[in-house]
């Protein structure tokens, strides 16, 4: 394959990492995707593109490509990710982009070889969230007219 730049890919996000970058495995962090989901349109440009697309993971459906982008430039300068909504305006960085997500995503390629391993890196440039599934840490929706704690603190005599 040859190395391409502003490519487009449709998908729905999973373990999205676009707001922060994610330190769990490289410590100064990085931006990741995974792109699921995809119809057989998108499975074609990422093939066509020479990214692999996997299948079968149980917490990801469907066919998807992961996409990732460091956090600094080569010369060492920070580098952000542009996250938009569908209208092209700024994504608030305090929502984050949940499972499920419809996303529109930009991202470049480049062929590697090394220690005798080939392939083509897909490297993230931008998104777009299209149908924001917010990421919830907790697992809980707010549930209207259920009970609802007295907050207040209750002195007890001593």
């Amino acid at each position: 394959m040859a190395n391409t730049k502003g490519n487009l890919l449709s998908g729905d996000a999973y373990f999205a990492s676009v707001n922060r970058p994610n330190t769990r495995f490289k410590p100064e962090g990085e931006y990741i995707i995974n792109v699921a989901n995809l119809d057989k349109a998108n499975k074609k440009i990422a093939t066509d593109l020479g990214l692999t697309v996997k299948n079968g993971h149980d917490k990801i459906p469907g066919d998807y490509v992961k996409l990732s982008q460091g956090t600094s430039w080569p010369n060492g300068n920070p580098r952000s990710l542009e996250v938009l909504d569908s209208e092209k305006n700024p994504h608030p960085s305090n929502v984050n982009v949940g499972n499920g997500s419809q996303v529109n995503v930009m991202f470049d390629t480049s062929d590697y070889n090394v220690n005798g391993n080939k392939g083509t890196k897909g490297w993230l440039t931008k998104v777009q969230v299209v149908n924001l599934v917010e990421y919830n840490p907790d697992g809980f929706d707010i549930v209207p007219g259920g009970y609802v704690a007295d907050t207040e603190e209750v002195a007890f005599a001593s």
